[in-house]
């Protein structure tokens, strides 16, 4: 009988030791699954939380949205402005300065447009009529200009690639403000980006960075980025295309956030209340936000 005992008993501690086990077991696995399940969820690009929501049946691998809606683009001598459908509604075009190189609209009753190859700019008014005659940065001592964009106070700021220096002149083309840029990095001139918002004036140097200035033209900070082909802003956000992703930067956060579109490369884009349009060569698409 104490045998039968002890072996009886060997058996009852064999079997919990087993069912401990595998109860361990059990709990192990569910919990490496559930860590595989939640690498998977955030190395999956978050698709579902913008939807295109329509195309616009313009082709063209730039665009610009002014405070309107209005969208812009260019096609070599030729600037158009059409409403939110694609509809043509003005044109501009001036075959003795050659291709636009790039324009600014964040001023939709003075925009303005850069000749490179003429070193020119012009400014217009929302008709797209000539507000003045072209203005010839040469006259000005401006040479190997490689962007351009208008000023909140008037005039335009400037970046010079030879000097690398960066200037404000106002609207009677007097110098206003002259910065030196500080770089060691060889620029990609053809990627480099100037804007001025209501607060900061934003130059993309790729690959040493974005430079953040504020209105008066003082150095703020320097955004480490090295692929940047395009920058945006709305409101206090600066938005820029970097290896085909959507980045963010907060500037009252000073925090960064990215997100992927269902597009394989970003051309250019603008935004507009929330909403992204992305020129892809054959349509302007337009995703939001779920």
């Amino acid at each position: 009988m104490k045998k039968k005992y002890i072996n009886t008993y060997k058996l009852s501690y064999i079997k919990s030791k087993f069912n401990c086990i595998n109860f361990f077991t059990k709990y192990i696995n569910k919990k490496i699954y559930l860590l595989a399940l939640l690498l998977i969820i955030s190395i999956t690009p978050s698709y579902s939380q913008w939807q295109e929501i329509k195309s616009i049946n313009i082709s063209t691998d730039n665009l610009s949205l002014d405070e309107f809606g209005h969208i812009y683009y260019s096609d070599n001598n030729t600037l158009y402005k059409c409403n939110e459908d694609g509809t043509k509604l003005k044109s501009y075009s001036n075959s003795f300065l050659g291709e636009i190189n790039s324009y600014d609209v964040s001023d939709p009753l003075r925009l303005l447009l850069f000749f490179k190859d003429f070193n020119q700019i012009v400014f217009l008014d929302n008709k797209l009529s000539e507000l003045r005659t072209p203005v010839s940065l040469d006259d000005l001592n401006l040479y190997e200009v490689v962007a351009v964009c208008a000023s909140h106070r008037g005039g335009f700021w400037a970046y010079s690639s030879g000097n690398n220096k960066l200037v404000r002149y106002n609207n009677s083309l007097q110098l206003e403000q002259e910065n030196y840029i500080i770089t060691n990095k060889n620029i990609n001139l053809d990627s480099v980006n100037l804007i001025e918002t209501s607060y900061f004036l934003i130059l993309s140097l790729p690959p040493d960075g974005i430079f953040i200035y504020d209105g008066l033209g003082s150095f703020i900070k320097k955004i480490p980025s090295k692929n940047v082909n395009f920058i945006q802003s709305e409101k206090q956000k600066l938005y820029f295309a970097e290896n085909d992703k959507i980045q963010i930067y907060d500037f009252k956060t000073a925090k960064f956030e990215s997100f992927e579109l269902p597009i394989t490369q970003i051309n250019s884009f603008a935004i507009h209340k929330s909403k992204i349009f992305i020129a892809d060569n054959k349509l302007i698409r337009v995703f939001s936000k779920e």
